[in-house]
């Protein structure tokens, strides 16, 4: 999937409420928008770190001063088998999932 090409810098007041809100306790200084470039909402969503299991929290960004943190619940999708890839954005999340636009691997092969 080729995603948004999208970024923004995370504020230092809202990098202070993430870290004590995360799994880890560590942000990024920036993050990309994770949804697909074709997205068409005018919202845009970075990944910050998990917040427990099966959530995690975003960087939710519209304009120049609209700016949050949101904690979504994991998107439920899985790709097709035998991977079954697991889509790495948050349920409802607008366009496609992130396994759907990800070329194929293809097997090693041996001379």
């Amino acid at each position: 999937m080729t995603r948004c090409p999208h970024w923004r810098r995370v504020p230092p007041g809202l990098a202070d409420e993430a870290r004590a809100r995360t799994a880890s306790g560590c942000v990024d200084a920036a993050v990309q928008c994770q949804l697909a470039a074709s997205h068409a909402g005018s919202e845009h969503y970075g990944f910050l770190d998990e917040t427990d299991r099966g959530t995690a929290l975003r960087l939710r960004w519209s304009g120049a001063d609209q700016v949050s943190l949101a904690t979504r619940t994991d998107c439920p999708g899985t790709g097709p088998l035998p991977h079954r890839d697991a889509c790495c954005l948050f349920a409802g999340h607008l366009g496609r999932h992130t396994w759907e636009d990800s070329p194929p691997v293809e097997p090693p092969t041996h001379d």
